[in-house]
């Protein structure tokens, strides 16, 4: 029996494609705290004072709460939640003033959690991620986040 996954949407064509920076995370950053669902890490290259922290988790979920409405729902109940989570000091400083400056965090949490399923892949998964990245981007592959900054959610036509 030859199994075969797809996804149900339709609506796929060849976009920006997203390329993320080497952050050379065995080279550039030191481990904060250790636990048995959490990785914290500090990286080395930002000063004190400006830190940059990454978090990495996962654990098992005794469901994934949805709100679709499964017409075939698998048996599989367990799950699986896992998440990257970045914390960056944003500085500002004027040139003029030396006397100037501002710090502010920048927080980016990416949460993904599915079945503990063997039809679920990493490839399936990373699909699903990039197709998410791209609900920050209008058509012509430019970022939404003048819009969202505004709290202006709804699509608009470039």
């Amino acid at each position: 029996m030859s199994l075969t996954t797809s996804y149900g949407y339709t609506n796929v064509t060849d976009g920006q494609p997203v390329t993320p920076p080497a952050l050379g995370a065995y080279s550039n950053y030191a481990t904060v705290d250790m636990t048995a669902t959490t990785a914290i890490l500090s990286n080395k290259t930002a000063p004190i004072g400006r830190e940059e922290i990454m978090r990495y988790h996962a654990r098992s979920i005794p469901s994934v709460d949805t709100s679709l409405t499964l017409q075939n729902p698998s048996k599989v109940k367990g799950g699986v939640l896992y998440s990257v989570k970045n914390e960056a000091v944003l500085t500002t400083t004027d040139s003029d003033d030396p006397n100037f400056r501002i710090d502010e965090p920048i927080i980016c949490n990416v949460q993904i959690w599915h079945p503990k399923s063997g039809n679920i892949t990493p490839d399936l998964v990373a699909k699903h991620l990039l197709r998410t990245i791209a609900g920050f981007r209008h058509d012509d592959g430019s970022w939404r986040f003048d819009d969202m900054m505004r709290l202006a959610e709804k699509p608009q036509a470039d």
